[in-house]
């Protein structure tokens, strides 16, 4: 069955933001680049004539590399005023929802991060990085989310109730939270969204990818429904991330499309892979099946940046050399599975570290 999209019945009403494409956010958004190894600070940062600041940054950078071996701490890093200057800036709504936050505010958290704190670069990433649409929709739960949540609340509490007094206290509550969230300087409107009807078993990930694609371009929330199932809203939309990750997993799944590294229970009867180090990708000559790996793997990155710029959590099991490689870091024999990993090729890590020991005596 093909997969049912559609607008969702809730009236909303779209910002005119919306209608941006994503080109015109990308041009707005990303016209500072992450800096590539090796490359200056000094063509990243707009220094102007102040040479002293970018040798500065140039240090910082350089320190940093060698941070394991200083044994320091994360937080030691993080530059208390740096973070709280760059916290009131995406405080300023015009200039968050414009692009017209000041270039160092883009730029220097890309080049030195460490100086920021893991929520303040959250929220930058969250106010800069999905188009001009959802920095409106991320401001907007940065201040009135607590009311939203609490109204969604009340209107459940009210529809189950029973009690007339009650009924009328809810009522009041409910008019009072609208109230307060329509007279916000914060308040636009909400994001149109479009409802997605799906069916589990053996077609869901098909499905799935097909609404991926439609979406990746679009500038709209998603809302999940299963065939035959009445409900849908942000717990079904995030038990469809759930079960995406299941059936990624999943042994039958994964020998047909090979995405990862078996684990070493594949005798035991188990539906799902339990690679305690992680999921680990699984090297392919190349063929057919490589090709419907690169897709299966295109999918994945639709969906995680779907799930990223709503705020759900998609719970694959991914190893840090998955990461390693998104970052383009190095890869060597140190990072080969080890016995007590639960994955396929332990043995290649045992002997990696046999012929390291040999080498040291």
């Amino acid at each position: 069955p093909a997969v049912a999209l559609g607008r969702s019945k809730k009236r909303r009403r779209t910002l005119p933001f919306n209608e941006l494409s994503d080109a015109v956010a990308r041009e707005m958004y990303s016209q500072v680049l992450c800096p590539e190894k090796g490359e200056p600070v000094t063509s990243l940062v707009e220094r102007g004539d102040n040479i002293t600041v970018t040798q500065a940054i140039e240090l910082l950078r350089l320190m940093h590399s060698f941070a394991p071996s200083l044994n320091l701490e994360v937080s030691n890093w993080v530059s208390s005023k740096l973070d709280r200057k760059l916290r009131y800036q995406l405080e300023d709504p015009f200039s968050v929802i414009s692009g017209t936050l000041p270039r160092w505010a883009v730029t220097l958290p890309k080049v030195c991060p460490f100086l920021f704190s893991l929520k303040t670069r959250k929220m930058l990433m969250k106010y800069t990085a999905f188009g001009p649409s959802f920095a409106v929709h991320w401001t907007q739960e940065h201040k009135v989310g607590s009311f939203l949540k609490r109204r969604a609340t009340v209107q459940t509490e009210l529809n189950a109730q029973t009690d007339p007094r009650k009924m009328q206290k809810l009522s009041q509550e409910l008019s009072n939270i609208e109230e307060h969230v329509v007279r916000s300087n914060y308040w636009l409107g909400t994001l149109q969204s479009t409802l997605v009807r799906l069916e589990k078993g053996e077609e869901f990930l098909r499905q799935a990818d097909v609404a991926m694609g439609f979406l990746a371009n679009a500038s709209k929330l998603m809302e999940v429904q299963f065939e035959g199932e009445t409900g849908f809203g942000v717990a079904v939309t995030q038990s469809f991330y759930v079960e995406v990750a299941q059936a990624l997993q999943d042994r039958s799944v994964n020998s047909s499309i090979p995405m990862w590294v078996e684990d070493d229970d594949s005798g035991t009867g188990q539906q799902h892979l339990l690679c305690r180090k992680g999921l680990l990708l699984k090297p392919l000559p190349p063929g057919p099946q490589r090709d419907q790996v690169v897709h299966r793997f295109r999918f994945l990155g639709r969906l995680m940046g779907q799930a990223l710029r709503e705020g759900f959590i998609v719970p694959l099991p991914l190893a840090d050399e998955f990461f390693a490689l998104l970052l383009d870091e190095p890869l060597g024999p140190s990072n080969l599975p080890k016995p007590g990993h639960g994955v396929a090729g332990e043995l290649l890590g045992a002997l990696n570290e046999f012929l390291e020991d040999l080498a040291l005596n």
